[in-house]
């Protein structure tokens, strides 16, 4: 109770301080299909520079699809590229070291890279279960908590609540008989925190262990996030940041701001450097202050129907989690 009042006390000052953002429709400019808007945002006090997609999924020419690179970690535009993507945002998290991820991708039940399952803060180890965007095989998206007991699709559990850990508190390891399966995938991605659930604020940064891991919860950071609108529109925001045109977000105002877009339900993905949009082979925003694309291991695309990426087995590495660049 005093965290989320925390939350509403924090966004009301930013609220009051920040201007709005004023958004303009440069579709057009991209030559994007109708079924995909792309949305540029700007504001002045304090500087910031956003930018989302909005994929109307009654159009069933086009789907959203996970993809897992083929060839280590890719830029986005390369990326975009190769798959034939119409436009795409960066995905989950992955260890800098060696380029894997450490964020769920799955494709057609298919677990190709898993959540992590479990964290150590200061000799503690904490369960977790992570935020994962899920796409149904008729497109209905969903964003679930979830926790991965083998390394199948039949091991992939999905939960309504997280694990309720707190800095110093673990939480017990996740029960099956707490959760239930996904009876089928047409594809899904990992991340967190959450950030909006049921059309409200509500961030599960202690429950999925993002303290002292890079994140940031009131420190304003290039971000990126999805979540989608109760008539099943899809939004994928990528906001600059550190830089003097764009500031950036804390997680509350990047919870805010998709509330705002009509999300009922959101969720965080990778930020910082690794923070990329491109639609039809350019892009969009400039991460880092330039046009320098980290290499990232997985994308969020919109792409055509037909398409599906290949899959690939998991390897059984070992694993650091990875926020942003030094984390």
């Amino acid at each position: 109770m005093r965290y989320l009042l925390y939350i509403q006390l924090f966004l009301l000052s930013s609220l009051l301080l920040a201007q709005p953002i004023t958004w303009t429709d440069i579709s057009a400019s991209q030559n994007l299909p109708a079924a995909v808007k792309l949305f540029a945002g700007e504001r002045s006090s304090p500087a910031l520079k956003a930018w989302y997609l909005e994929v109307d999924l009654s159009d069933t020419t086009y789907v959203i699809l996970p993809y897992l690179s083929t060839v280590g970690t890719e830029g986005i535009v390369p990326f975009s590229n190769r798959v034939g993507a119409v436009a795409a945002i960066n995905g989950g998290y992955f260890n800098v070291v060696n380029g894997t991820s450490v964020s769920s991708v799955v494709v057609r039940e298919d677990v190709l890279a898993q959540n992590l399952s479990a964290l150590n803060r200061n000799g503690t180890t904490y369960p977790v279960t992570r935020s994962f965007i899920s796409f149904a095989d008729d497109g209905t998206p969903a964003i679930d908590w979830i926790y991965h007991f083998n390394n199948a699709f039949d091991g992939l559990y999905k939960f309504s609540s997280p694990t309720p850990n707190s800095p110093g508190n673990p939480a017990p390891v996740p029960n099956p008989s707490d959760g239930s399966m996904f009876s089928s995938l047409r594809g899904g991605l990992g991340g967190g925190p959450s950030l909006v659930k049921n059309g409200a604020v509500d961030i599960s940064f202690n429950e999925e262990v993002f303290w002292d891991s890079g994140i940031g919860f009131d420190v304003e950071n290039p971000r990126t996030a999805v979540g989608f609108t109760a008539n099943n529109t899809v939004i994928m925001l990528v906001v600059d940041g550190r830089q003097p045109i764009s500031s950036g977000f804390t997680l509350v105002s990047l919870a805010a701001l998709m509330k705002d877009l009509g999300c009922i339900e959101a969720m965080n993905l990778d930020g910082g450097g690794s923070s990329q949009l491109a639609a039809n082979g350019t892009l969009i925003n400039r991460p880092e202050g330039g046009t320098f694309q980290r290499p990232v291991p997985t994308i969020l695309a919109v792409d055509h129907r037909e398409s599906l990426p290949d899959a690939q087995p998991l390897g059984n590495e070992d694993i650091i989690e990875t926020g942003d660049s030094g984390a």
